[in-house]
C-alpha cells in the first residue's frame, strides 16, 4: 500500500506540474475563497484523515517538517530550517525554524516532533499511515505496542531532532512531507482525549497564520500571508450547493 500511495502522490504532483504551466500569471492575487461541502468532515486529525475530502483540508491547516514546491515533486523545508542527511542515508537531522507557533500560541519544539511521530505510529492511534514510518529505528517494537517510543527519534535540543533509520530508504524525506507527519501539540491532544482534539490547534509557520474551529462550528477559516499577499480560505461544511445552510439534522 505504501508504494501504491507514494506512486499516486507522485503522479498527482506530476499532473499538477503539467497544469502549472497553464496558470494565468496576471490573475488577481490574494482575496477570499470559500469551499463548501454538503457532508460533514470525518476528521481533521492528520494522523487519521485518509480520504479525498479531509486530505486536502488537513494539508491546508497543518504543516510538517517537509513539503513540496507547489505543483512539483521537488521537496522543500516547511517547518524545518535545515535537513541534513548522513552519507549512508541512515541519519536525518532536522533543525526547526525560529518563531513557529501552534494555534494556541506556544512555540513548537523538537519534543513536539518526537511526540507527533510516536503518536502516528502508536498502535492505539490506529493511524492508517503508520506503516509509512516503518523505516525508523524502533518502529517494529513500538508499533507492536512494546517499548517506550521510537528509539530512532532523538531530541538533541529544543530546535533539533535526529531521526535514525533501521535501513536506508530513499522515500523517507517524502514520507516526512505526508499529512501523517504533521506536527501537533501534545497538550491539546491529551486535553480532549480524542482525535478531534487536534482540529483547533493548528501548526503555523510565520508568516502563515491559521484560525480553525472546524470541530465546534464545522467551519475552518485559514488566513495565509505569504510574500505580502493576504488570502482567506474558508471551508464550510453543511452548506447546499446554493449556499443555504443545511439543518443540523442533515449533518452527519
Amino acid at each position: 500500500m505504501k508504494n501504491t500511495l507514494m506512486a499516486g502522490v507522485a503522479g498527482l504532483a506530476l499532473a499538477a506540474g503539467g497544469a502549472l504551466a497553464q496558470v494565468n500569471e496576471d490573475a488577481p492575487q490574494g482575496g477570499e475563497m470559500v469551499v463548501t461541502y454538503q457532508d460533514d468532515v470525518a476528521t481533521l486529525d492528520p494522523a487519521i484523515g485518509y480520504d479525498w475530502q479531509n486530505w486536502s483540508m488537513i494539508k491546508s491547516l497543518f504543516d510538517g517538517l517537509m513539503g513540496y514546491e507547489p505543483g512539483t515533486t521537488t521537496l522543500r523545508n516547511e517547518l524545518a530550517a535545515s535537513h541534513e542527511i548522513s552519507g549512508d542515508g541512515m541519519v536525518h537531522t532536522f533543525v526547526l525554524k525560529d518563531g513557529i507557533k501552534f494555534h494556541n500560541g506556544r512555540e513548537i519544539t523538537a519534543e513536539d516532533v518526537q511526540y507527533s511521530l510516536e503518536r502516528v505510529t502508536n498502535p492505539e492511534t490506529r493511524s492508517p499511515g503508520a506503516g509509512f514510518f516503518g523505516m525508523i529505528a524502533g518502529f517494529d517494537t513500538w508499533n507492536a505496542g512494546e517499548g517506550d517510543g521510537l528509539s530512532g527519534v532523538e531530541v538533541l535540543d529544543d530546535k533539533t531532532v535526529r531521526i535514525t533509520l533501521s535501513r536506508p530508504d530513499a522515500t523517507f524525506s517524502h514520507v516526512m512531507a505526508l499529512n501523517f507527519a504533521s506536527i501537533v501539540p501534545r497538550e491539546a491532544v491529551e486535553a480532549s482525549g480524542d482525535s478531534e482534539s487536534v482540529d483547533d490547534s493548528v501548526v503555523s509557520e510565520p508568516p502563515h497564520a491559521v484560525n480553525s474551529n472546524a470541530a465546534a462550528a464545522r467551519e475552518a477559516n485559514t488566513v495565509v500571508v505569504r510574500a505580502g499577499l493576504v488570502i482567506r480560505i474558508s471551508v464550510v461544511v453543511g452548506l447546499s450547493p446554493s449556499g443555504a445552510r443545511l439543518s443540523d439534522a442533515a449533518l452527519r
